[in-house]
């Protein structure tokens, strides 16, 4: 199982501009998620797709909540 969660971590990691597109457009159109409506492109993008050039970090740290942050 760790095999399958470290090949999904590098594609993440590997992928992350396209990701983040992806969620940007998500979240844009969720009513769910109204606080990201009111964020540019020029904003959002940068800051989600930092999060997934660094997502090893996050799901091995031992308080991913406080590190997310």
């Amino acid at each position: 199982m760790k095999v399958f969660a470290t090949r999904l971590i590098d594609i993440t990691e590997l992928k992350a501009p396209e990701i983040a597109e992806q969620w940007y457009t998500d979240v844009k159109k969720n009513p769910r998620t109204p606080f990201y409506h009111k964020l540019s492109e020029d904003e959002a993008i940068p800051q989600a797709t930092d999060f997934y050039r660094h997502f090893r970090s996050l799901f091995m740290a031992e308080k991913p909540y406080e590190m997310a942050q």
